[in-house]
This record gives C-alpha cells, structure tokens and sequence, in this order.
C-alpha cells in the first residue's frame, strides 16, 4: 500500500512538471517575472512554513528496529532522500510561478498551473495526485505517530493507558484513537497553515534538541560503529542556531498550545 501511495502521488506530479516545463520551453511563460523585496521577519515566517514540507524523514528511524542493517540503510536513505525531495519542490514551485500569474491566491495551484497546458483532464490527474498524497500522509501518520506515545507510555514517561494493546489485533488502540481524535480537534480548531506550522515548530524543538545532544553522545559513544557526519559539531551549532532564529517567529497561539502538550506528562 505504501508503495502504491508513492506511485500515486510522484506520477502525476512528473507529469506536472514534464509538461509545465515543456510547455515553457515552447511557448514561454505566460508570467512576467518580477522581483520584490521583504523585510527578514517575513522571510523567516515563509521558511518555518517551508520547514513542514521537509519534514518527516526522522519517520524513517520508527521502523528501524526491524531493519537488517539501520545503521547503515537510514543515514544513506535520508541523505539520498533530502535532496531529491528538494529538488521536486523546486521544479514544482518554477512550474506553478511560471504558469499562474497569481499562484497565491488560489487554494489549488497544482491544478491550476496543470490546466493551463493539459486541460481539464491533467488538472483532474494531479487533484486526484494530491488527494491520495494527503491520504498517503494521513494514514503514514496514523500508524507511526501513535507508537511513539506508546513507546513513552513503556518507558515510564507518559501515563499506562497511552501503552494499551488491543487484545484481538495487537495494536496501541489508545494511543491510535488519542491521536486521531486529536488531529481531528486540530483540523477543524484551524486553517491548514495554522496546523502546518505549528507542526513545524514541535519539530523544530525535537531538531534543536537533538542537535544539541550530538556531541555529547559522540563524546560518550566514541568508538561504537555507525554513521559519523565530518563536521558533525560544526552542523550541530548550525542547526541549534537556525533553529532559534525560527522559533522567533511562534506567536501566542502556537506557544499556548505546544506549552499544552505537557499535560499529558504523568
């Protein structure tokens, strides 16, 4: 099924940017573009809304203990990954300035940007892409997220009832209804970029912490066998910094209901 979801939602976004930028090449961009200038506190606003669509990868570390060789395939994975995702991001963001002169202010600029050179028929292709991406995530979601509160129920840090196993399927059925339910509150508590970035700053929290941990785990782990990055304290300092530059964009909203999240603590 995953594999399916990711043939579903990467094809119709190759067909997006095949056409889109064919579609350049031969009969130029319907778009003049200009150039403007913003002041640093709303372009650090645009990258922490960036930072949603770049995460997930550390999704990869939940199922590694049933990996043959982790230490090896997720480091490799991710840094193969990372990129490649980049660079999809940035041909569909050219394609989509290119083709809509007000790509902004639309709520589906994917389909948008594909009628204006596949029609009707290529805007429904990628809105049904985009539907089975979000399904994609969602269900990604469901099942990965609630094994980290089960796994904190385990050891100690979150209350007993979060570690609950269903007794005919085996599954953390609280954990998975308590995230469920509590998705549900978010979505319709919020607009879509509300949630998106308050995602973005929980995460953050977890990146700068662990960055922070790096070289003390290098220092009490010298000489175990595993990934080493070269400069890995020079990334750590980096990232911890880039880290407080955009949590400095959170308002009381976001602070108030990540501050929240420490109820649930025993």
């Amino acid at each position: 099924m995953s594999n399916l979801l990711t043939v579903a939602k990467l094809l119709p976004l190759f067909l997006l940017l095949t056409g889109g930028l064919v579609f350049v090449r031969l009969h130029g961009s319907p778009v003049a573009l200009t150039s403007e200038s913003h002041p640093t506190g709303v372009w650090l606003s645009a990258v922490l809304l960036l930072i949603y669509a770049f995460t997930g990868f550390e999704a990869a570390l939940i199922p590694a203990g049933e990996l043959k060789n982790p230490s090896r395939d997720i480091p490799g994975a991710i840094l193969v990954s990372l990129p490649l995702v980049a660079m999809v991001y940035f041909l569909v963001q050219t394609v989509v300035i290119r083709m809509l002169p007000n790509s902004a202010q639309t709520d589906h600029p994917l389909s948008a940007a594909a009628y204006v050179f596949g029609g009707s028929a290529m805007a429904r292709v990628v809105s049904v892409g985009a539907l089975l991406s979000s399904f994609g995530s969602l269900a990604a979601n469901m099942i990965a997220n609630p094994r980290l509160t089960f796994a904190f129920a385990e050891q100690g840090d979150f209350p007993r009832w979060f570690g609950a196993i269903h007794r005919r399927y085996q599954t953390p059925y609280a954990s998975i209804i308590t995230f469920a339910v509590l998705l549900w509150a978010l979505a319709l508590r919020g607009t879509f970029r509300w949630n998106a970035t308050l995602s973005a700053l929980s995460r953050l929290f977890a990146y700068g912490i662990t960055c922070a941990a790096l070289p003390a785990l290098r220092k009490n782990l010298a000489g175990q066998p595993g990934f080493h990055l070269l400069g890995g304290a020079v990334f750590s300092l980096l990232g911890i910094l880039f880290v407080l530059a955009l949590v400095s964009r959170m308002g009381r909203p976001e602070l108030i209901v990540l501050l929240s999240r420490r109820l649930f603590r025993p």
